[in-house]
């Protein structure tokens, strides 16, 4: 027995090619999923937003203009505002400066202090407060307080040195800056002594104060270097005979002791206070 034949109705054909070629053309058409697709779940792209079954691996060149060394809306280094430039990948940086900042001041930060040296003089220095390198503290955000921007060096500056009788200040302490006064080398100080270039006085302070006439200077000892040892000729007087040490500091504190001498600082023999003699070198009490 033969297979029955179905006859197809001539008006029904062109349906059926149609529905043919329909689902042909669905299953061409549609694409494959994403490579490492969780099947419909949806996936942070690289932007850190979320998008529809796109993966970290989708393709961004969407976003982009040019390739991915220029975003879209703005230029490598357009400036964006306050502390704020277009960043080659499609951020925004924090530059290191900004001309649109204040100016720092970090002299407000500057702290002075005096110390003693050891052979009596008096040493005034600064600690100054460095700047930043920029004056952009964050992104948008320009330093405003010198005390949050500014670094206060630990390391002092000398201003100067002074020494008794060729200088002196005040202030140098805290915040408060010095006010120095400095004699020119070769100004007189201490009565007998002169001010040299490094600012010290020839003389000890123990020499300062009223001298006769016959008192022509002062000699120094290496062994009692704050002593005024004065260097006495009585040949400077008219109508004047010897005299001894006891005279001579009798206005200077009493006497401590006295030195023969053939003139100038050539000390001799210690011979007392009370030795008469037309040339001595005096040590008084005062000095």
């Amino acid at each position: 027995m033969g297979l029955p034949i179905h006859y197809v109705s001539p008006r029904k054909t062109p349906y059926i090619l149609v529905s043919v070629l329909l689902s042909f053309a669905i299953f061409t058409c549609s694409e494959p999923p994403f490579e490492g697709e969780t099947g419909g779940g949806t996936m942070m792209t690289t932007a850190g937003s979320t998008g529809g079954n796109m993966s970290t691996g989708g393709s961004m060149a969407g976003l982009f203009s040019g390739g991915m060394d220029e975003p879209i809306g703005c230029d490598p280094n357009d400036d964006l505002g306050v502390c704020a430039l277009c960043g080659p990948v499609l951020q925004v940086i924090k530059p290191l400066d900004d001309e649109n900042c204040p100016f720092i001041a970090c002299d407000e930060l500057t702290q002075y202090q005096w110390t003693p040296t050891d052979d009596g003089g008096r040493v005034c220095s600064v600690f100054r407060a460095e700047p930043p390198a920029g004056r952009c503290k964050d992104l948008g955000v320009c330093y405003s307080d010198p005390a949050d921007a500014c670094t206060p060096s630990v390391v002092p500056e000398v201003l100067f040195t002074v020494y008794p009788g060729c200088g002196d200040f005040s202030g140098c302490e805290g915040s408060d800056g010095p006010d120095v006064s400095m004699q020119a080398p070769g100004s007189a100080c201490h009565t007998l002594g002169e001010c040299g270039e490094d600012g010290r006085c020839s003389a000890p302070p123990s020499c300062f104060g009223n001298k006769p006439n016959y008192v022509n200077g002062f000699c120094p000892d290496p062994d009692s270097p704050d002593s005024c040892d004065l260097s006495v000729d009585i040949n400077l007087e008219a109508e004047a005979n010897e005299i001894r040490c006891s005279i001579v500091c009798a206005t200077q504190g009493g006497c401590s002791t006295g030195w023969d001498t053939s003139g100038s600082c050539n000390r001799g023999g210690e011979v007392g206070c009370n030795a008469d003699r037309r040339q001595l070198i005096c040590r008084c009490n005062g000095g």
